[in-house]
């Protein structure tokens, strides 16, 4: 069994594609422009939908980085990490949400999500959470169990 790294911060400086899933416009750009200041040569796509982001990989975008809401219209993001996941297995999906439930992180974790950062922590917490990420998510069990917690 080949021991996994985590992906370094120096990794994904170098040229990151990340694919932002929310419903919500303003939060997306919000984060893509964020991320953009700390990782600028970073490449983003957005989709505002789980059908939308399963259609981009479906038609062979390949994210390095998927940042998904859970609630999304239509297909939610949970269902939405779990085609992505089948179809692209390497891509690391941080779920980006405001549901802190059991069930959620369950759902999350079974979808094959690395990562779940909750919307009122994620200045503080997105960033240490993207440095933890496993080069080969595929290889590696799924930890959505933390860091983040209600403040």
């Amino acid at each position: 069994m080949v021991k996994e790294e985590p992906l370094t911060l120096e990794a994904i400086a170098m040229a990151p594609f990340i694919m932002i899933v929310d419903d919500h416009a303003a939060l997306r750009s919000s984060i893509r422009n964020w991320l953009g200041v700390e990782f600028p040569d970073a490449f983003f796509m957005e989709a505002e939908s789980g059908e939308e982001a399963v259609s981009l990989i479906l038609e062979g975008h390949r994210p390095d980085i998927v940042l998904m809401d859970i609630s999304l219209p239509g297909m939610n993001g949970i269902e939405a990490t779990r085609r992505i996941r089948a179809e692209w297995p390497q891509a690391r999906v941080v779920m980006l949400t405001i549901h802190d439930t059991g069930q959620h992180r369950r759902g999350a974790e079974s979808a094959g999500a690395c990562g779940y950062v909750l919307k009122p922590a994620v200045s503080v917490e997105l960033i240490p959470v993207l440095k933890k990420l496993p080069s080969n998510p595929a290889a590696t069990k799924n930890d959505v169990s933390g860091p983040s917690t209600r403040k």
